[in-house]
């Protein structure tokens, strides 16, 4: 999170770089990078489906984030993203995060509990740009998503993991030369999934659907 954060305020500074000029490159030409720190604020509504064997729980939540803090929706943390334009409009790309915490919780009987988070995600896409006028660029992206969550609290320990089809639809707003604002709808379409506890003898099969929009920053190399 800290990588990622850094990496924003660097974003940020290059904001005082000046205004969009007509000599800087523009947003799909080929050859140029984009490098962006994605879902870092925004909204998310999930369908969260678990198999339970002769039935099936279905539920549905909203979820407002910043920073990763609060209880953000599966493919939902803060990201950070490369994507290269290998023709004129058209990227590859890869966005993904690496992330683990630790932490004692204290009982009100004085007994500790040391409990640590792992999380990482990894995201494939190819994308398009189609040009909306002089200043925004929409950036049309498709891939898939993993996202892999583990949680040692213990003697217990659980491992949730999610695949699923991405699309996306950044509105690129220039900010200064070369950095922009993502304004980024977005929709995951669960294909597979599983939650395994330590204690339970047998995996749930699940899935999550997620849409919203997050905003993002961007660099244009």
């Amino acid at each position: 999170m800290k990588i990622i954060c850094a990496l924003a305020l660097a974003i940020l500074t290059s904001l005082g770089s000046g205004l969009v000029s007509a000599d800087e490159p523009a947003f799909g030409d080929s050859g140029h990078v984009a490098i962006s720190v994605e879902r870092l604020f925004g909204y998310a509504h999930q369908w969260l489906s678990e198999d339970l064997g002769p039935t099936t729980s279905k539920v549905s939540s909203n979820t407002f984030s910043f920073l990763g803090g609060g209880a953000a929706a599966p493919y939902s943390s803060p990201r950070v993203g490369g994507d290269i334009f290998v023709a004129r409009n058209f990227s590859i790309g890869f966005a993904g995060i690496v992330l683990h915490r630790s932490s004692t919780l204290t009982a009100p009987q004085g007994q500790s509990l040391d409990q640590s988070i792992t999380l990482y995600q990894l995201a494939p896409r190819v994308g398009y740009t189609l040009r909306v006028s002089s200043r925004l660029t929409l950036w049309l992206r498709a891939g898939l998503a993993y996202d892999h969550n583990s949680t040692n609290s213990g003697a217990v320990t659980s491992t949730t993991s999610l695949t699923a089809v991405t699309v996306e639809t950044p509105l690129v707003v220039p900010l200064a030369a070369r950095a922009a604002l993502l304004v980024a709808p977005f929709a995951e379409f669960g294909i597979d999934g599983s939650i395994a506890i330590s204690s339970m003898p047998a995996a749930i099969n699940t899935t999550a659907t997620v849409i919203g929009v997050q905003l993002g920053l961007l660099v244009f190399l």
